[in-house]
């Protein structure tokens, strides 16, 4: 092959044709950077939808698990409250206890009033006929095994008759 270019004209070709290889390259490489660009959008989009969706669902787990607070307070609190009306205790009902002292007192005891306290005591207080009777009726209620202890002050036992009384019964 015969080369008829003169050098000078040769350089000037080699320039543009080494011009026109860089340009092809540099637009060969923005294509590819846009194409990566462009397939980098779906995941970008994905990724800040799922962040999105995480910040509702913790939201939404703290709301559930305020709500899961408040039931276990009120189930906690429904519990203790089977338990202590499901709660057998040995306590006798008042109705029998009265039933049992109007018995031991007869007619010569009239009873006007009954306390109950909470810790197990009866504060019994009434007129007897006489002074035996309520003498009577202390020592039979202290016979009883209803009863644990009987205190009678010495102030109810001063007048023979109509003797006005004020009892503290212990109760088992």
């Amino acid at each position: 092959m015969i080369n008829l270019l003169p050098t000078q004209a040769k350089k000037i070709v080699r320039r543009e044709h080494n011009m026109r290889l860089v340009a092809v390259l540099l637009l060969s490489l923005s294509f590819v950077a846009l194409i990566l660009l462009l397939m980098s959008v779906p995941t970008w989009l994905m990724l800040n939808y799922q962040t999105i969706g995480e910040e509702k669902d913790q939201v939404l787990l703290d709301e559930i698990a305020a709500e899961r607070s408040g039931a276990e307070k009120e189930l906690t609190e429904t519990q203790r409250i089977i338990e202590h009306l499901s709660h057998k205790t040995s306590v006798r009902k008042h109705t029998a206890i009265i039933e049992t002292l109007d018995q031991l007192g007869g007619t010569d005891i009239l009873i006007d009033q009954f306390n109950f306290d909470a810790k197990g005591k009866l504060i019994l207080t009434g007129i007897a006929s006489t002074r035996a009777a309520l003498s009577s009726f202390r020592d039979q209620v202290e016979g009883s095994d209803d009863f644990k202890s009987v205190d009678l002050p010495l102030s109810s036992l001063v007048q023979e008759s109509e003797a006005a009384f004020t009892m503290t019964i212990t109760l088992k």
